[in-house]
């Protein structure tokens, strides 16, 4: 299996702290998170990263269903946040992510990278593209959200 990864950066006016805030927020992610229908914690991590929690999201993707599971691996806060996904979803093996929250001048830089692998042959490269471009999305309302809530 080779593995695949991506790399996504998308800037913000809002401080580190209000980005990661937003992003471990859970419950509030279906007001913000683009296709999203609940999201909720199965299991609830430390109180201040979610480390050790799993969480439950359910999208609606295409007109069917779709529900993942990501167990909360690392965090700093306000600059750091990890997971890997525990269902094996639309291909996706040995899932895992991070979230670089940089402090800048006027707010901060959201970074966001992924490695991954798939077992079915063919599915790497447009597994990526997908993953990319919806986080990608998420990056971007992320950094919305953070910003309304900042204001």
């Amino acid at each position: 299996m080779r593995s695949l990864s991506y790399r996504i950066e998308q800037p913000s006016i809002a401080t580190p702290a209000a980005v990661f805030d937003t992003l471990i927020d859970v419950e509030r992610w279906p007001n913000w998170v683009p296709s999203l229908v609940e999201a909720s914690w199965e299991r609830r991590g430390a109180p201040d990263t979610g480390v050790g929690g799993i969480r439950r999201t359910r999208s609606r993707v295409l007109g069917a269903s779709l529900t993942l599971r990501e167990e909360i691996l690392g965090g700093t806060r306000p600059h750091y946040h990890s997971y890997n996904l525990l269902s094996h979803a639309l291909g996706f093996d040995s899932y895992q992510a991070a979230v670089q929250i940089e402090e800048r001048a006027n707010g901060c830089l959201i970074i966001w990278t992924a490695t991954f692998s798939t077992r079915i042959p063919g599915w790497g490269r447009p597994l990526q593209l997908i993953a990319r471009s919806q986080i990608k999305r998420l990056a971007a309302a992320l950094a919305r959200e953070a910003q309304q809530i900042a204001r």
